[in-house]
């Protein structure tokens, strides 16, 4: 019954679309398998997560990024996955160059402890998303920062703030942009699917993480 539905929710999507997004959206869907697994999510998260990174951690941000398909989707929550999945299967992610790059660069952070605060704050963010609210500060948003300074082992200052602007806009690669329309699923620094990140990374530090706590 559940594939039914994935298959009726997907007739709908190509049957109200523009015409000419039906290419696109047939590429898209032909790729899904329906219902679709969340297999792909799974490989590409682990590759993207420290090696070293303690087990338990590991199922904490598996968890908290890799979302679970719906049994009654609608064709909106059907794109949304089909796109997740072109983007976790894309091939050139077997390059070494298209890879997720490390959040922070080696022997700078404690990746357990980085890791550790992200889940939390995408747990946070993601009751934000599901509740219909705005993003905003506080909450999701200073978790996200205060992983990265523990991770540092930095204090969460108006300073500390300004250049997390810097490195996370370091993460630009070809498949996983930093900036411009945001993927649903990518890298820590890219994260933004689950609201800690949604605005962009362009404006003044105090207007994209807020005072410090």
């Amino acid at each position: 019954m559940t594939a039914l539905r994935w298959k009726e929710a997907s007739l709908r999507l190509v049957r109200e679309c523009a015409a000419g997004e039906r290419t696109e959206r047939l590429r898209l869907l032909g790729a899904l398998p329906a219902p679709p697994d969340t297999d792909a999510l799974v490989r590409f998260w682990r590759r993207a997560l420290p090696a070293r990174l303690p087990r338990p951690v590991v199922s904490l941000v598996l968890d908290a990024v890799v979302p679970s398909p719906p049994d009654e989707p609608d064709p909106e929550q059907v794109l949304a996955f089909a796109r997740l999945h072109a983007l976790v299967t894309d091939p050139r992610l077997e390059r070494p160059g298209f890879r997720p790059s490390p959040p922070l660069p080696e022997g700078e952070y404690r990746p357990a402890v980085l890791y550790e605060g992200l889940a939390e704050a995408y747990g946070l963010a993601s009751a934000q998303v599901l509740a219909g609210r705005e993003p905003q500060d506080g909450g999701a948003l200073d978790c996200f920062v205060s992983a990265y300074a523990h991770a540092r082992g930095e204090p969460d200052t108006p300073d500390f703030r300004r250049r997390l602007v810097g490195l996370l806009a370091l993460d630009d690669s070809p498949v996983l942009p930093a900036t411009g329309s945001s993927p649903p699923a990518c890298s820590p620094r890219t994260s933004r699917s689950s609201g800690c990140c949604t605005t962009t990374l362009g404006g003044p530090p105090d207007r994209v993480y807020g005072p410090a706590a």
